[in-house]
């Protein structure tokens, strides 16, 4: 069912996901993402707070900068509680951020999802080889045929194969 061109979601939409996925790995509650996300909603005024690159955690907690004071973070999830710095070290890694906005989404080494490349669609990280096209080149011709006609790696090619695995098993799921 998906439209060419014509995505179900944003890109805030699908950053913002993929950050409560993060949190929740990490280990943090349910219920103090979403304490953080309404706090935030109302501090900054959007709502997408997720999408900002000054989210952090301590596996418990939420943090983000407190612009007014160095050294001290603001606790999301209790409404702006100040923390010191040196408490909360582990940041989000994956979502790469441009002046405090995010750019680009890395969901698995080698695979890129960025907005400006070819329309936010994953891509071969360094191409502009979209996932899907590899995959199918692959599972149609082989992948030889479209590591050679793509000039591209075998291991590019794989992991195509294996992040649309990944993508329609989480589609049916």
């Amino acid at each position: 069912g998906r439209r060419p061109h014509h995505p179900d979601y944003s890109f805030g939409d699908l950053i913002s996901l993929f950050v409560v996925r993060e949190l929740l790995r990490k280990g943090v509650a349910p219920h103090t993402i979403h304490d953080a996300e309404t706090w935030l909603r109302k501090k900054w005024k959007t709502e997408r707070p997720f999408v900002s690159g000054d989210i952090q955690t301590d596996g418990r907690g939420i943090f983000v900068d407190d612009d007014l004071i160095a050294g001290q973070i603001e606790s999301a999830d209790r409404h702006g509680q100040q923390v010191l710095r040196e408490l909360v070290r582990e940041r989000l890694t994956r979502v790469r951020y441009h002046e405090g906005v995010a750019a680009y989404w890395i969901p698995v080494d080698g695979v890129l999802v960025d907005p400006r490349v070819q329309f936010g669609e994953p891509v071969l990280a360094g191409t502009r080889l979209t996932t899907s096209l590899i995959s199918d080149a692959a599972r149609e011709l082989g992948p030889d045929w479209t590591a050679g006609r793509y000039r591209i790696g075998a291991a590019d090619v794989r992991r195509a194969l294996r992040f649309e695995k990944r993508l329609a098993s989480a589609a049916l799921a």
